[in-house]
């Protein structure tokens, strides 16, 4: 294939999106990336499949910014080797990482370890949607950071940061009941999850019936609901876990070139697929539901980046409404348009408050207030403006790195901020410390930098000090150049003993030292 003729297929692929001419490139190319890869992966088959696919997914969003008249035969080969080495780095850490990992569960007592197995899926659902979704996407459909940023429309770092936070918040689920567990094997047991595989007749099954009723939506499986035998599929999958666990046998890493294959479909899905919501049919429940809401009691957001003005997909949304004394609470996300359809209850409506939360952009809170006389508009545009960074560090009395500290940064009142409709209160906003001590935050306006205050907290540790802006001015400073330092210092011991009636001792008891909910409280199980 000469020059000119590889241009011509990639510049009919780009204008067009012709996949015949896409299927030519690869077919013309695979042999050489394929040959590459072996070279520097060895024999491990999955390794090689994940490179060639990610190989080709890259070419197929670069291939419009592409130089003119480059070989494409020595682009690919050294984008081959450039995903390889960047391939092996990352397994080699994350293979220190499991192993470090599946090394602190192990520790664990069988007990413990059994009882998290089987309290893990319901403590899940107990998250917020969108710390649901991530852990979900992350471990149990087993993507990469990468491909997490990619769907929920932020970089791959803020994707790593909201994973970190949404496994902070399940261990406060699971600790609410009584299950104490560290990160480090909360990440390992996450990182099971994708590993249990399907009986392969089930998969035989569940396609013949998609393709008999036309969806699965619709379908049954011998009479069962979907939801019903992805329940039974759920207890399967656990009582599966246990199993496993107990006897201490090694799990199965999940097959990284099931999830390259999905990536790759996805990205060439998203490359060949109109944008035009109009060209995909909404499900019948949806449809019903949109023709049944009153449009009066309807407010509709649209979020847009002020310094672009393109819209904010995916955007963490917290709703708070109040009719008269009662409160309720919310959590909503506007979809990949920047879009969010709300319903209020105008008439009986006492005060509605809706904030912002994503990463790279500043928190917005908007607060409409009948006794203000403020009326809530039928359509409001919010336009999020870059935030001011603030990072430091988390140590111990000898000055050493603490992993998993939770710092916790929080506005303090200003009435002159909180008249307003639209301001950027966030009220309070958590993230860990990562494995160098080091902790970052981006989500803060720069008109809310002096009315800060915070700490940090481990439980391994007693709180650190906490800070108040207008009582500490140098400490603005260190936090916006990044060395702001909290120390943690180590606590006392408390020991004892679970006994029953006749003085027997009990294993698994929850212990709770403090008050249930409190920040310095801490729990333990006998």
């Amino acid at each position: 294939m000469t020059i000119k003729e590889t241009e011509e297929l990639i510049r009919d692929y780009v204008k067009r999106g012709s996949e015949e001419a896409f299927k030519e490139l690869v077919d013309r190319y695979i042999n050489l990336v394929y040959s590459a890869a072996l070279r520097r992966s060895g024999s491990d088959s999955n390794q090689i499949e994940d490179i060639v696919q990610t190989v080709f997914a890259d070419f197929a969003r670069k291939a419009g910014r592409l130089p003119k008249g480059v070989r494409l035969g020595g682009w690919l080969h050294q984008h081959t080797c450039f995903v390889a080495s960047n391939m092996l780095r990352a397994d080699l850490r994350r293979q220190n990482r499991e192993k470090e990992a599946m090394k602190e569960f192990s520790n664990e007592s069988a007990p413990v370890r059994a009882e998290l197995v089987n309290a893990l899926d319901e403590a899940v659902e107990k998250l917020d949607p969108p710390d649901r979704d991530i852990l979900l996407l992350r471990y149990f459909e087993g993507e990469d950071f990468r491909a997490v940023g990619t769907h929920f429309g932020v970089s791959e770092d803020a994707a790593q940061k909201r994973v970190s936070r949404a496994i902070e918040r399940l261990r406060n689920v699971l600790a609410e009941q009584g299950i104490a567990v560290g990160a480090t094997a909360l990440v390992a047991l996450l990182g099971t999850c994708s590993s249990t595989a399907a009986p392969g007749i089930l998969n035989g099954t569940v396609c013949r019936l998609a393709i008999r009723n036309g969806s699965l939506a619709s379908a049954t499986l011998f009479g069962l609901s979907t939801g019903t035998i992805l329940k039974c599929l759920g207890i399967a999958a656990v009582t599966s876990l246990t199993l496993l666990w107990t006897w201490y046998r090694p799990i199965a890493a999940f097959s990284k070139s099931q999830a390259a294959q999905r990536t790759l479909h996805a990205r060439t899905n998203r490359t060949y697929a109109s944008a035009s919501p109009l060209s995909r049919s909404l499900p019948l429940e949806a449809v019903t539901a949109k023709t049944n809401r009153d449009t009066n009691n309807l407010l509709t957001m649209t979020i847009i980046a002020d310094d672009s003005g393109s819209v904010v997909p995916n955007v963490p949304i917290d709703l708070r409404l109040w009719e008269g004394t009662q409160q309720s609470r919310r959590k909503l996300q506007s979809d990949r348009f920047g879009k969010c359809e709300i319903e209020i209850p105008r008439k009986t409506l006492a005060e509605l408050r809706i904030t912002t939360r994503i990463d790279d952009f500043a928190d917005t809170r908007l607060d409409w207030k009948s006794e203000n006389g403020d009326l809530v508009p039928v359509n409001y545009t919010i336009r999020l403006i870059r935030p001011t960074a603030i990072s430091g560090m988390v140590v111990n009395e000898q000055n050493q790195p603490v992993e998993g500290a939770t710092v916790h940064i929080e506005n303090y009142d200003s009435p002159a901020l909180e008249n307003k409709i639209e301001n950027h209160i966030f009220g309070q906003i958590e993230t860990l410390s990562d494995s160098n001590g080091g902790w970052h935050l981006n989500r803060i306006a720069s008109e809310m930098i002096p009315f800060l205050q915070g700490g940090a907290r481990h439980p391994e540790y007693v709180d650190a000090a906490a800070f108040r802006m207008d009582h500490a001015d140098p400490v603005e400073k260190a936090l916006l150049d990044g060395t702001h330092v909290f120390h943690l210092t180590q606590g006392a011991s408390v020991r004892g003993w679970v006994t029953d009636s006749e003085g027997n001792g009990i294993a698994g008891a929850s212990i709770l030292v403090g008050l249930k909910g409190e920040d310095r409280s801490r729990q333990s199980i006998s």
